[in-house]
């Protein structure tokens, strides 16, 4: 995942989405840091999954990063629905 991520392409964006949703929470985690690469749809499609990891993952360190990945990348009003929820 580390070396498939440090070209920017659309397989190594699919790459990244398809790792957000990988049984192994390092995966995951890992995921959620390249996520900054993406761009337009998949960006869109990324923040959409994160919201959803920060609210439901089975482990505390993988919604922890999607809530700061999110503090980063999105507006104050998702980030308050998000930590109020």
């Amino acid at each position: 995942m580390l070396f498939g991520t440090k070209e920017s392409s659309k397989e190594t964006e699919k790459l990244i989405l398809d790792a957000l949703n990988d049984p192994f929470w390092g995966i995951r985690m890992t995921a959620i840091e390249k996520c900054s690469k993406l761009t337009g749809d998949n960006k869109n499609l990324a923040i959409e999954k994160i919201k959803m990891l920060a609210k439901q993952d089975p482990n505390s360190e993988v919604r922890e990063s999607s809530i700061s990945f999110l503090v980063y990348n999105s507006d104050s009003e998702m980030i308050e629905q998000i930590l109020v929820e």
